[in-house]
């Protein structure tokens, strides 16, 4: 078993005004879907801002506060910043999330293969398996 590390969001004590004011989310990433444009893009497990979590040394994480998304990479001694965007474009964080992960998804994996060779062979390409 690998090396558990202690996470607590950068918001984990602040007051219930600033709590309730501001938006606030972390996820445990799991894999990146680097077709989307925001926080959807980030696979994995919600983690809540106002709990302590103990993830594998290793493991990716990002946080929001208000307008900033911060990716974190979990180090035997706490979380070590790797990249921070502001929440309205996160197009440059997902990417560097994605190759972090090495688990880049490809957009074509959710088209049936009939539509892509329909697609390719409309542009005069010939198909064979």
């Amino acid at each position: 078993m690998s090396q558990l590390v202690l996470y607590t969001h950068g918001c984990k004590n602040s007051s219930n005004h600033h709590l309730r004011k501001y938006k606030h989310w972390s996820k445990h990433i799991k894999g990146v879907d680097v077709t989307k444009t925001n926080g959807y893009a980030f696979q994995g497990d919600f983690l809540a801002v106002t709990a302590e979590h103990k993830l594998p040394a290793g493991a990716l994480v990002v946080e929001v506060c208000d307008t900033t998304a911060t990716l974190y990479r979990m180090a035997p001694d706490g979380k070590v910043e790797l990249f921070s965007a502001g929440t309205r474009s996160m197009s440059k964080l997902i990417e560097f999330a994605a190759a972090e992960l090495g688990a880049v998804v490809d957009p074509l994996d959710s088209v049936p293969d009939a539509d892509l060779i329909a697609a390719l062979e409309r542009r005069g390409y010939t198909v064979t398996k």
